[in-house]
C-alpha cells in the first residue's frame, strides 16, 4: 500500500490525489468461510510527466580533471484511453 501497510480490510479501496506511487499491483482476496478463498489482481498504473532531479547542482573541476554529471529521471508513458 502506498502509506505503507501490508494490507487493508474492507469492501472499497479508495485513493485521492494519486500520484506514481500509487502504481503496483492490487491483489483483492475475499474469504467468507465456504470453500476456498478467492483472489484476483488489479494493475494501477499511473500516467504523470517527466521528473528529473539532480545530485549537484554546481560541479566544479580542474581542467584535465574526470567529472560525473548524475541526473535521475522517473516517468510513465502517457497512454491514449481513445
Amino acid at each position: 500500500m502506498p502509506d505503507g501497510e501490508s494490507s487493508i480490510s474492507g469492501t472499497d479501496l479508495v485513493f485521492t490525489d494519486v500520484n506514481r506511487h500509487y502504481a503496483g499491483v492490487y491483489m483483492c482476496t475475499a474469504n467468507n468461510g465456504f470453500g476456498t478463498e478467492a483472489s484476483d489482481k488489479i494493475t494501477l498504473d499511473v500516467s504523470y510527466p517527466p521528473e528529473v532531479s539532480v545530485g549537484e547542482v554546481f560541479v566544479h573541476a580542474k581542467t584535465g580533471n574526470k567529472v560525473e554529471l548524475v541526473c535521475e529521471v522517473s516517468t510513465a508513458v502517457l497512454m491514449d484511453t481513445e
